[in-house]
């Protein structure tokens, strides 16, 4: 079967599931391949693990919670399938670079881990999307792309990045990290 439709029924699947629990081996007996197939497979095609994949869905549905409705963190983390608030504050700064709390005050929703669009075979970019650095002179904001579509079979999954000059807007880079 053809590898990209073994990806798109997976991110179905998942989207179809995010509110419940979701061990590779519920979602291998329901598309009734191998568990290290699908793992294989899904690293392989996207660049990243099934379980960063679900985290990182989870934690974008989050994120619009967070700016979009008034409930409280520490229900957004049980459904996010956090045990603690603590454990989802942790999880969510590591990918949103900010708390929960400070997110929501600054309102706007931005999805780093959008749902894997299977027709274009564009890959997400597994971990943080933009960095920026510096003080003053010079400041410069690092860009990893959110999609990477790659250019030759050895380079699925690998990600783009470019360097922007904050001041004057010069773009350099566009090297695969």
């Amino acid at each position: 079967m053809d590898e990209s439709n073994i990806i798109k029924k997976v991110t179905d699947y998942i989207e179809a599931h995010l509110g419940e629990d979701l061990p590779l081996d519920k979602i291998a007996e329901h598309l009734n391949y191998s568990k290290y197939h699908i793992a294989r497979t899904f690293a392989r095609e996207t660049g990243s693990t099934v379980y960063k994949y679900i985290q990182g869905r989870r934690l974008t549905l989050a994120a619009r919670k967070l700016v979009e409705t008034e409930v409280p963190i520490i229900d957004i983390a049980g459904e996010a399938h956090y045990g603690s608030q603590q454990a989802f504050t942790l999880a969510f700064q590591r990918l949103y670079l900010d708390t929960p709390q400070a997110y929501r005050k600054k309102g706007i929703f931005e999805p780093l881990q959008p749902v894997i669009p299977t027709e274009e075979k564009a890959y997400p970019l597994a971990g943080i999307c933009g960095i920026r650095a510096g003080s003053g002179f010079g400041d410069f904001s690092f860009i990893m792309d959110a999609q990477v579509k790659p250019k030759t079979a050895g380079a699925v999954g690998r990600s783009g990045m470019y360097v922007q000059n904050v001041f004057s807007g010069q773009i350099r880079g566009g090297a695969a990290a």
